[in-house]
């Protein structure tokens, strides 16, 4: 089960990519977060309530939902969104690869978990395999736009990690994974759009197949059930190894982009592909637990 939930997360965050590319254009990139989780997390709720499965929560319950929220639905993907626009893709990727690390940190700290030696050496061979794939795209060359990029990378990654860890209080305290995670995207939709009102922008609108069969991809296949599938894992194998996730996806994405954007793959890139699936086997072999 734990297998078949890595796989279905591979390929809806792995296709995202290429969904979030299909959406530039006129309509500003935080319009566009808006939009994803606003009708993600309106389509959750509404779903819970039908089914009457939404559970009762405490104000306290409440104030991490809207923390959970800002991290995971909010703060990191603009991160992530604006970083693109200073550096190229690969070099964000490998910025968020670097969760496994934050979360194997902020584990500890809020937690007490420990790491094994073998969660580490798959970590290792993960991102060794990473920086093979983008070694074009990680020629830093140390220009302000530069580090502007790899700063706002590694404050989405910050984000998400510290998100990951709220995930991990609501469980503990036997919140309902689906009643925390809507109300986490409706929080974080509205976080996004205070911030919208706050920097100007406008509301745009894209009426192309593709801007709209992107966004419909992206509310209910990458959100609603890739976070879903990657919070339960979480909880179930623990956030380093969840994390690993962050390190795959890439690979997927570089599939999808040969056959849609003609991206050549080269020898580096089945070196760096070795690699991150040997990391893989390491990771999600044994034990699955923290």
């Amino acid at each position: 089960m734990i297998i078949i939930r890595f796989l279905l997360i591979l390929c809806f965050w792995g296709i995202s990519w290429i969904a979030i590319a299909w959406q530039a254009g006129d309509v500003p990139s935080l319009v566009s977060i808006f939009y994803r989780f606003a009708f993600a997390g309106a389509i959750f709720m509404a779903a819970l309530l039908v089914r009457r499965r939404l559970q009762s929560s405490s104000l306290t319950d409440h104030a991490f939902f809207i923390l959970q929220g800002l991290l995971l639905f909010c703060l990191n993907f603009i991160g992530f969104y604006f970083a693109t626009i200073y550096i190229a893709s690969g070099l964000v990727a490998l910025v968020m690869s670097s969760a496994i690390v934050l979360n194997g940190i902020n584990s500890r700290f809020f937690y007490g978990d420990t790491l094994s030696r073998k969660t580490v050496m798959a970590a290792g061979f993960g991102l060794g395999g990473l920086v093979l794939v983008f070694l074009e795209d990680i020629s830093i060359s140390y220009d302000a736009d530069t580090i502007k990029g790899i700063i706002l990378a590694l404050l989405g990654t910050c984000s998400f990690s510290l998100g990951n860890m709220v995930t991990i209080r609501n469980n503990m305290k036997n919140i309902d994974l689906a009643t925390s995670t809507a109300w986490a995207m409706c929080y974080g939709s509205l976080a996004t759009l205070g911030l919208i009102q706050i920097m100007g922008f406008s509301f745009a609108w894209d009426p192309s197949v593709r801007y709209i069969g992107a966004l419909i991809f992206l509310v209910l296949g990458a959100s609603i059930g890739g976070f879903t599938l990657y919070l339960r894992l979480l909880t179930v194998i623990g956030p380093t190894k969840a994390a690993y996730i962050l390190i795959v996806t890439p690979m997927i994405a570089l599939i999808i982009s040969s056959v849609f954007e003609g991206y050549q793959w080269h020898m580096n890139t089945f070196c760096g592909l070795f690699l991150v699936m040997t990391g893989n086997i390491m990771m999600l072999g044994g034990n699955p637990g923290r």
